[in-house]
This record gives structure tokens, sequence and C-alpha cells, in this order.
């Protein structure tokens, strides 16, 4: 999906994660950074984990997007005890705040957008671990899922400086090892399209475009009130412009009750941007007015053939 810079990772705040076994250059003892982008789009008010070490027990090391404050958070398992450490306010829904925590072996800071939230002076090397790293989520304590996107995850074996920091949330993952002390800066991320302009093309009786935040309805910007009521659909903002449904391919539904406008006569366009995730070699239905004994009109993505389908009962046939 759309990331902070190019592509990154949704996850579904329930049982999304990213595995990286363990290996020798993960098991970060005097030195340490932590940094991630995040774009949450719900609050958990629980650790919703970014980057977790697991060890027998717990963490050896994680950084937390969320916490039971409400607040980002680290926990680091230094000379044998878990540590904890909150900071800042509360991180914004649907927007990006960049994370990380540094240790070095004696001090250990929490940064939220490149300014330091809060920090502990705790002495001591952290934990030994051979359990994996995850990035979402962790299997050793439940609940603990990060719902949202997270793009620029970096792992560092020392702390690293407010400037190097700034200049990690700069720039893309790729660009190079640790950085330079004051390298040009990054090109901002090319914005996401913005919704066009409706266009005032006459005729129009039914139009969606799902941009509503949330609750169980959408909206009929044509003006007829054809407003309609979802069932098993997934809300999100990956659309083609802006918000958009996805739909799980059994049980997800948008109805829209029956009223004289969608009785179409003698003239007719359906359209949609559709973005499959499964061919089906089925009728897959995208839109559909439905009728005693089948379908008065009807557009599919796909058909038996494979291919795009349209479907009509003209004249009774």
């Amino acid at each position: 999906t759309q990331g902070r810079f190019g592509r990154a990772l949704s996850f579904n705040g329930n049982n999304s994660l990213v595995t990286v076994e363990n290996s020798a250059s993960l098991g970060l003892t005097d030195g340490m950074t932590l940094s991630a982008w995040v774009y949450p789009t719900a609050r958990k008010n629980n650790f919703t984990s970014v980057i977790t070490k697991e060890m027998a027990g717990g963490l050896a090391y994680a950084l937390h997007a969320d916490s039971p404050a409400q607040r980002a958070n680290t926990q680091l398992r230094i000379a044998g005890t878990t540590r904890g450490i909150n900071g800042g306010s509360a991180l914004p829904v649907r927007a990006w705040t960049h994370l990380a925590v540094t240790h070095d072996g004696s001090r250990q800071d929490l940064y939220v957008d490149g300014s330091r939230v809060s920090g502990g002076t705790f002495s001591g090397n952290l934990g030994v671990s051979v359990n994996p790293l995850r990035i979402g989520g962790n299997t050793v304590m439940a609940g603990r899922a990060f719902e949202g996107v997270i793009d620029e995850v970096r792992i560092h074996n020392r702390a690293l400086s407010v400037a190097e920091l700034t200049t990690v949330a700069g720039e893309a993952v790729g660009s190079g090892g640790a950085p330079a002390p004051a390298p040009a800066p990054a090109p901002a991320p090319a914005p996401a399209p913005a919704p066009p302009v409706a266009s005032p093309i006459a005729g129009l009786v039914a139009a969606y475009g799902f941009e509503e935040s949330g609750g169980s309805s959408v909206q009929d910007a044509s003006g007829q009130g054809n407003h309609g009521t979802l069932a098993n659909v997934t809300r999100t903002t990956q659309g083609r412009f802006g918000r958009a449904l996805s739909f799980n391919g059994n049980n997800s539904l948008v109805t829209v009750e029956h009223s004289a406008s969608l009785g179409l006569t003698d003239g007719m366009t359906l359209s949609a941007w559709v973005y499959p995730t499964a061919l089906k070699s089925n009728f897959t239905s995208v839109i559909t007015k439905e009728m005693s004994g089948g379908l008065a009109y009807a557009l599919h993505s796909d058909s038996p053939r494979p291919s795009a389908n349209l479907q009509i009962r003209i004249a009774n046939n």
C-alpha cells in the first residue's frame, strides 16, 4: 500500500505480522536504535507493537505506537529487568508519525517526530534472545497488534544522534547504511492523488466515493438520496481516489433500497474502479440491480470466460 516513501505494509490489528528469524546481527546488546514511520488507523489503548524482538518470557526490545497510557512506548530488557518508558501524547490517527528509541548502554531516549519526549538512565546490556524479530505484532503477548500502515523500519546496533535520526526520518530505506553527518535533504514523497471534482454530467442517479471515515452506511453523492447500508465490508484509506471499501469475496455487500431513480429503462451507464485480489472464473458482481428471477442490470469484473461482463434484462429477455 501507499507508504511514507513509496510502498509500505498495512496491518489489520489482529493477526498481521512480519517475522524475521533470529540472527547474530539482531542480538543487540550495549547499543541500539529502533525507528519507523507509522500511520495508525485506530487507537487500541494497549501496547501496539511496531518492532519487537521476542525472548523467553517477554521481549528483549520493543517499540510501541500506543500503550495503556495512550502514548508511544518502548520496553527494553536491561540487565535482566524489563524497563518501560512512555512519552509524548496520543499519536494521531490517519496521520504519519516517526517513532524512534535509542539505548547506549546507560541512557534511553524515546523520540516522536524527531523530538525527545521521554527517556531513562538504566545501565546494562539488553537481554540476549534467540527468538524471532516481529514487525506489526508479537506472538508472546496477546492483544498487542498494530492496526494501520508501517513503513521505513530500521534497526541500528548503536544509539543514533538527534541529527542522524532526522536524516533517517527524511529518506527511504535503501539509500545507504548509517547516514552521513550532513546529507542533502531527501525529496518529499509524492502525495496521493486528491479526489477530482465531480463533473457535471447529466443523468447521475447514484454515486459513491466511500469517503466516510466510519459507520455502517454510505452516502449517495448524486443528490438522489440512494444511500446504502454496509454488511461485512472493511473500509480502507487506499482507494483509487481517497478512501474505498474492501470486499471479502464471501458475504460483503452494500445494499441500496429501491427507488424510482434506480428504475433505469431506456438509457443506462454503470461504472466503477475495481482492484481484484483474486480471480474467481465466475460472475463477480460489482453493481447489480436485483429483480424477480434474476437481475435487471449488472456489471461484473469476472465471468466464466474469464473476462469482464455485463448482464441486462432487455424487453424481458
